[in-house]
């Protein structure tokens, strides 16, 4: 026989539900807390995954109507070896965005940003030689970067930009590998957890170094294998210093129209060390391939070699900073934009 009571009318069981809920929230509280817990006692950080779409958010916050906005273009020494909380408490009337993108050449967001007439501000851009070497701008260009703003690509719903903001900015488990499936299929298989890794990302799109957490040899041999293999695919053994000048002399009438509206623009050579100097300097000696640049390009130029308190520092894998001397390093830049008058003193 069926029940002539229908759903509406079943009871509804008595209880203080409004205690049920809270127990059940400060229980999932203490397993998320204790899991997160457990995974940085691992060493594992929270971090962020940097995306186009990231990128193309950032890019849409460049500008200020008082030119008190600061971009940082390069590949990842800029990411990695720049503080941005060191330049905020210095600079904290200015803007900051970071742009750069690992293993990739600035050229494109440069040209990018001065036929951008609404950008007035002043461009920080990391700048190796090999850069300006006929077919790396093809190969590592940032074009894709800069087409997928162009397309406005660049927002995000609501749950995906608070994912971003509140989970994996602060919570380790949030990264990929503390995933339901990556989990149950090392549970299946019985292998271990990767290892933590030595790169943190932010939400701002610095990148953090801890070479403590990695072998440094093998590290420092993989970096040094890779710097071989791009000199050997793009870069021939004598470079035409005439190609590399032409190339130089070319980027003169993009900084000239964003110095034009205002701002300004600074080419920097960042910290290199060990083997990967040896092989940079062997066919892009300085005083051919950087001194003659500033004229070249009317930019003000910085080179690590030429600065005192930037030339001390030692990269790990021959390339990066550890985070440990970021502060540092980035305390130092600024002293010397400070000194060329690329910044404004605040002190």
């Amino acid at each position: 026989m069926h029940s002539s009571i229908s759903p509406s009318e079943r009871e509804v069981p008595d209880g203080q539900w409004g205690q049920t809920l809270l127990i059940a929230v400060l229980i999932t509280c203490l397993v998320v807390g204790g899991a997160e817990t457990i995974v940085r006692r691992q060493g594992y950080q929270p971090t962020v995954p940097d995306t186009r779409e990231l990128w193309s958010f950032h890019r849409s916050r460049i500008y200020d109507d008082e030119g008190k906005s600061v971009v940082l273009l390069g590949a990842s020494r800029m990411q990695t070896g720049f503080s941005p909380r060191v330049f905020r408490n210095r600079f904290h009337d200015y803007h900051l965005t970071q742009l750069a993108v690992s293993a990739t050449s600035p050229l494109a967001t440069l040209k990018d940003l001065a036929n951008d007439d609404r950008f007035v501000g002043i461009v920080l851009c990391s700048l190796s030689p090999s850069a300006l070497q006929e077919g790396v701008e093809g190969a590592h260009s940032q074009s894709r970067n800069v087409e997928h703003y162009r397309e406005q690509r660049h927002t995000w719903n609501v749950e995906e930009r608070l994912k971003l903001q509140f989970v994996n900015s602060h919570f380790a488990i949030a990264r990929p590998q503390f995933r339901l499936r990556p989990l149950i299929r090392q549970f299946i298989t019985g292998t271990e957890f990767a290892a933590p890794g030595f790169i943190s990302k932010q939400l701002d799109r610095s990148q953090r170094l801890d070479f403590q957490k990695v072998d440094v040899e093998k590290q420092r041999a993989r970096r040094v294998g890779g710097t071989i293999q791009f000199y050997e695919k793009y870069v021939p053994e004598t470079p035409s210093r005439e190609d590399w000048m032409a190339t130089a002399r070319a980027l003169k009438p993009y900084i000239d129209r964003i110095k034009s509206r205002g701002g300004a623009v600074v080419l920097i050579r960042f910290p290199e060390t060990g083997e990967h100097w040896r092989l940079s300097v062997s066919h892009f000696p300085k005083e051919e391939f950087w001194d003659q640049l500033s004229e070249l390009t009317g930019a003000p130029t910085i080179h690590f070699k030429d600065v005192p308190g930037l030339a001390i520092f030692d990269c790990p894998d021959t390339s990066h900073l550890d985070y440990r001397d970021t502060d540092a390093f980035t305390n130092a830049l600024l002293d010397e934009c400070v000194r060329q008058k690329i910044l404004p003193d605040h002190e």
